[in-house]
């Protein structure tokens, strides 16, 4: 439902939100896809929270990259 909202509203709360969504459920790429989204609509309010959830995305990916590693 919520992936229907962010496609025919395209609000940057919205699309934040469906970002958000998609890390909760470990879907890194489409949130990543969903963030760049807002940072191309030149939202420069939302800059930081785009930033914030990218950092994010990066520190479980390369979570995930250092326990493959480990074994």
């Amino acid at each position: 439902m919520l992936e229907l909202i962010a496609r025919t509203s395209k609000n940057p709360d919205v699309l934040l939100n469906l970002a958000q969504h998609h890390l909760q459920h470990h879907e890194w790429g489409r949130a990543r896809m969903v963030l760049e989204q807002v940072d191309a609509s030149d939202s420069s309010a939302y800059r930081d929270q785009v930033n914030e959830l990218l950092q994010d995305i990066i520190q479980r990916l390369d979570g995930c990259y250092s326990q493959e590693n480990q074994t």
